[in-house]
C-alpha cells in the first residue's frame, strides 16, 4: 500500500476530513457507498493470531457492526475504530485473551479512540 500522505505533506485525517466533505458536497451519496466496517473485521481478527477461537471472534464482531449500522452508531467513525470496539467486545463474550493495546496496533487507533466507541 502507498502512503501518499508523506508526498502530500498533509495527514491522513485532514486527507479524510477533505474526502467526506467532497463527497458531500458533489452528492456521491448514491453512486459511492461509504465503506463497511464489517469488511475489515477477518483481516484484523487473522491478524490478531486469536488461535481456534478466531471464527467466533469474527462471526460476534461483524453481528456487532450491524447492531451499531442499524443504530446509525456508525455514520461519520471511522470503520477501523468500530473494528477494534467490536473486536474487543468479541474477545471478551468468547474469553480470548486479547489486550486493548494489542487491538490498537493492529487497528493503528490509540486505546481512547477505541474507549470512546465503547461507550
Amino acid at each position: 500500500m502507498i502512503d501518499f500522505s508523506d508526498k502530500m505533506n498533509m495527514s491522513l485525517s485532514k486527507l479524510g476530513r477533505c474526502f467526506l466533505k467532497l463527497y458531500k458536497f458533489l452528492e456521491f451519496q448514491s453512486q459511492i457507498p461509504l465503506i463497511d466496517p464489517s469488511l475489515y473485521i477477518p483481516r484484523y481478527c487473522k491478524a490478531l493470531d486469536l488461535a481456534n477461537k478466531t471464527k467466533d471472534v469474527i462471526h460476534t464482531a461483524i453481528k456487532l457492526i450491524q447492531r451499531m449500522q442499524r443504530d446509525w452508531m456508525c455514520q461519520g467513525r471511522r470503520p477501523s475504530s468500530l473494528c477494534g470496539a467490536a473486536i474487543l467486545i468479541a474477545t471478551k463474550i468468547h474469553d480470548v485473551r486479547c489486550s486493548t493495546a494489542d487491538i490498537c496496533k493492529t487497528v493503528f487507533v490509540c486505546d481512547e479512540t477505541i474507549r470512546r466507541r465503547l461507550e
